[in-house]
């Protein structure tokens, strides 16, 4: 019992440190997360947002966000409360989201066999009725960090980061835009 209120003041002040630290801010028309095992350096983030910036300065703002450490909790809100237009995650996050309906399919924008390692298996109708099974599908629903030009020219190459559009993106065809600028040749 003593573990569980120690958690939940926790979460608490998590939760009210994000809220406060949004305060008074404008928010960006396009988001980009990043979350990785260990701290993105944010000389790479503030890259591709002035990046991203520069190459959309007339059309919509943009923010690029990474928190300094990994966080469950945090990875979680991202999904749940907020509007990213694209997420950047090891592979066994997305995964994870893509199971649960987390992001949309890429079929009709990028090649399937392109991208193999983005192709998995992800939830496309939730279940209802009397069955109430969910329908699983294999799709394209992220695109391999290591096989996108502007990604490389920035330095993220890993092969275990996957980018992908949530499901609640706040604009999908701004995203897919984004998106398809970072396949291009540099």
């Amino acid at each position: 019992m003593r573990g569980i209120r120690r958690g939940l003041v926790v979460l608490s002040l998590f939760m009210s440190m994000l809220v406060l630290n949004a305060c008074g801010e404008e928010p960006a028309d396009f988001t980009m997360f990043m979350m990785a095992q260990g701290a993105v350096p944010s000389e790479i983030t503030t890259a591709i947002q002035d990046d991203l910036t520069e190459q959309y300065k007339d059309q919509f703002t943009i923010q690029v966000v990474s928190p300094p450490m990994y966080n469950i909790q945090r990875l979680l809100i991202e999904y749940a409360a907020n509007k990213n237009s694209l997420i950047i995650l090891p592979k066994d996050d997305i995964k994870a989201y893509s199971r649960n309906g987390g992001h949309i399919v890429l079929d009709s924008y990028f090649d399937q066999e392109q991208y193999a390692e983005g192709v998995m298996e992800g939830l496309v109708e939730p279940g209802d009725g009397k069955e109430k099974k969910d329908v699983l599908e294999e799709h394209l629903y992220a695109l391999p960090v290591s096989k996108l030009p502007f990604m490389e020219k920035h330095g993220v190459t890993n092969p275990e980061f996957l980018i992908a559009i949530p499901a609640n993106a706040p604009n999908v065809e701004r995203s897919v835009e984004v998106l398809k600028m970072m396949t291009d040749k540099q």
